[in-house]
Parts: C-alpha cells; structure tokens; sequence
C-alpha cells in the first residue's frame, strides 16, 4: 500500500501540539526559540510590507561618506572589523552548525535539552561546521572567478578607463556575467 506525502501533515500537526501544548512550557519555548534562531530556522519571509508615512523630511545624505576620523581612529577600527568579521561569521556558523542537530533531537524527542543534545551530536555537528565552511570558500572562489576573470579582461582592455566609449560592450558583458552567476 504506498504512502502518500499528504498523509504526514495530520501526525505532524499532532506532533507539534503535543510538543508545544500538552503541557504548556514556557523554557520549552524559550528554548526552541533560541535553538530555532541559531540553528538558521526562524524566518520572516512571508513578507510583511508596512508602508508607515513618514512626516520626517528626507535627508540626503552620501552613503560613502566617511565621518571626519584621523587616521589613528580609522585605522584601529579597520583592523578590528577585518578580524571580528570572520571570527563571529565562524562563531554563528558553528552554533548553528552544532544546533542544527540540537533542532533534530528536540523535535524526535519533543523535549527540548540543549545540554544533554549538544553533547550528544558532537561529531556530526562539528563535520557538518566544516563541510559548511568548505562550501562557503568554495561557494566565494566560483562568485571571484565568475565576475573576476570579465572584470580583469575588461580592466586590461581598458573598458573602465573610458566607459562612455564601451558602454555596449559593458552591458552585454554585464548581462552575460548576471546569467553565468545564476546557472
């Protein structure tokens, strides 16, 4: 007798009322809420759009315009957000990478023990860190060889000295790069 996808949505919403409901637990929340958040679960993409007016009159300001820094203010905060940059982007992805199994146990276990779950998926979670970490390079290096291989030849052939003159050139250049990056 085959099993139907749709057969699992009934079981699923049970699942889920006895985990969230059957009794109500405010640290089981708590908990889930937190685990869903680093573990990447929790999403706003249903697109709430709230178009609130303003009274405020715009400003313009330039986006690129830097504060009146010295050099001796400037260059200490560069330095520290080279480093910082990548040391909390390996942080959250490896809390995410460990609570993602953290998630997994809790819903199997429909209780929700981030020690005792966090200890228990070491090993997978610390592979899929990795894995995670090699994708992203890899993931990097194709988007530099992508658009940096057209942009080096149209730097050599000279198309940013004098855009005006390459603008077609530039646009179907653009275009193609657009359409490669997304196959």
């Amino acid at each position: 007798m085959p099993i139907f996808a749709v057969d699992s949505i009934s079981p699923a919403f049970q699942h889920a009322k006895e985990q969230l409901f059957h009794p109500f637990r405010l640290g089981q929340w708590t908990r889930l809420a937190l685990v869903g958040l680093f573990a990447g679960e929790l999403s706003l993409g249903g697109g709430c759009n709230l178009n609130v007016p303003s009274t405020a009159t715009p400003r313009h300001h330039d986006f690129l315009a830097l504060p009146n820094l010295s050099p001796t203010v400037l260059i200490p905060l560069v330095i520290v957000a080279i480093i910082a940059i990548p040391v909390l982007w390996l942080l959250f992805l490896y809390l995410n990478s460990r609570l993602r199994f953290v998630l997994f146990d809790t819903i199997i276990a429909k209780n929700c023990s981030v020690r005792q779950m966090w200890g228990a998926r070491g090993r997978p979670g610390l592979q899929y860190f990795v894995w995670q970490i090699v994708l992203s390079l890899a993931a990097l290096a194709g988007i530099a060889v992508i658009v940096g291989i057209p942009a080096g030849i149209a730097l050599v052939l000279g198309w940013f000295a004098e855009p005006r003159e390459h603008l077609a050139a530039l646009i179907l250049a653009g275009v193609l790069v657009f359409f490669v990056f997304f196959a």
